[in-house]
């Protein structure tokens, strides 16, 4: 690396949005020397789509989207410099070979996840507030299982008879329409028509259909975020769709495990393991002329267990594997249009130097992203412990 930028956190100079005024204790923010000599910053770049993803439903369902208090998470997402926020939704099946998709608007706990639905007007207000503060948005719907543990959305329609792919995209079918039209009526940018739904992804002439059905009543962006493949020939979802050129930009959900083999990589081995990643992207581009983004993209501050106490070097590795995704798409010479990270709680209090999950909230990745994205100024963190355990 020929230079060094320190990124210089401005802690003076907050923009509340509440009356009172809130300093930034030690314990709560961020450390100041952030960077040792594998964690140097390279200029910023034009990025696109600079994106991040607001969850509350089962991933924070204790602060919902419409609250005083995910209003003011929001406000933080958008102080990192981003444009654009996936808000995600979520409706649920039973089991992975069920038929019918269904809202939950009152939560059902389970052992690790309280399934529960956004409503309507908690989304209305939040994509409102989303535009209000100078975010463009992406809607995002998705779709789990309450009854199946075995099984996961990538594997809904297994064995499925014709009969019971009409009868399931016939449920789905309401589902994305609803969704399409209050897209529309809310002005929102980008409309994503699936979230890694691996074998609901083959059965190409009922999306052809699908996506008609949408144009007919969405008239922003659409895509679609897949799941990644394998990188040792067998593929994934990332490949073997086939409707790509259907879409406007092909999103691909980008967990692809990189660098595995070594136990803290440098930046520049992260960087290295991408290309392979990099060369799929400008294929997919080539083959379906189309520009391509990373829908989701993210990584833990430990092991996303909630039970395990990161340590110092958890984070400086987030920040490590952030890094390397953005300098890896720096110099592409094919329409990259940019980065949805995975993913920032409506929760104001979470992240921090006690979190292990995957939010960069208050945390050394959250520099990256700040230095990356253009953010010039921090709101505080709430005070308080999070309210909303690590779920991923």
């Amino acid at each position: 690396m020929k230079e060094k930028y320190l990124f210089l956190i401005i802690s003076l100079s907050i923009v509340l949005c509440t009356s009172t005024e809130m300093n930034l204790g030690s314990s709560d923010f961020i450390e100041q020397s952030l960077f040792n000599s594998e964690m140097s910053l390279f200029p910023t770049f034009p990025i696109r789509m600079k994106g991040i993803t607001f969850t509350d439903d089962k991933y924070c369902p204790e602060v919902p989207y419409d609250s005083k208090e995910a209003f003011y998470s929001l406000k933080q997402l958008a102080s990192t410099g981003a444009n654009y926020v996936s808000i995600v939704v979520t409706f649920y099946q039973k089991y992975h070979n069920s038929t019918v998709i269904f809202p939950l608007y009152t939560p059902i706990k389970s052992d690790y996840y309280t399934y529960v639905t956004a409503t309507d007007e908690a989304l209305t207000k939040v994509i409102n507030y989303a535009h209000q503060i100078g975010l463009q948005v992406m809607l995002k719907p998705h779709i789990d299982l309450i009854e199946d543990p075995e099984y996961w959305r990538g594997d809904i329609g297994l064995n499925f008879t014709q009969t019971q792919w009409n009868e399931w995209f016939a449920s789905y079918t309401d589902y994305i329409l609803h969704f399409a039209k209050m897209s529309e009526k809310l002005q929102v940018e980008m409309y994503s028509l699936s979230c890694e739904l691996i074998e609901v992804s083959t059965q190409t002439q009922h999306w052809i259909k699908l996506i008609g059905q949408v144009r007919e009543v969405y008239t922003g962006i659409l895509t679609d975020s897949s799941n990644w493949g394998y990188l040792d020939g067998r593929g994934g979802e990332d490949t073997h769709k086939d409707w790509w050129g259907y879409v406007d930009v092909i999103g691909i959900d980008s967990y692809y495990p990189l660098a595995q083999d070594i136990d803290f990589p440098t930046v520049n081995q992260v960087i290295d393991a991408w290309q392979p990643v990099i060369a799929r992207f400008k294929n997919l581009t080539e083959f379906f002329n189309r520009p391509i983004m990373i829908s989701e993209i993210g990584y833990c501050s430990g092991q996303c267990k909630r039970d395990y106490i990161p340590v110092k070097q958890d984070f400086t590795k987030q920040a490590i594997y952030y890094q390397a995704a953005f300098e890896a798409f720096r110099n592409v010479d094919f329409p990259f249009y940019g980065y949805f990270w995975w993913s920032w709680n409506t929760d104001p209090r979470d992240g921090g130097r006690k979190d292990n999950c995957i939010t960069p909230q208050f945390k050394k990745a959250e520099e990256v992203l700040r230095h990356y994205y253009g953010g010039r100024f921090r709101l505080p963190k709430l005070p308080g412990s999070p309210v909303c355990e690590c779920t991923v």
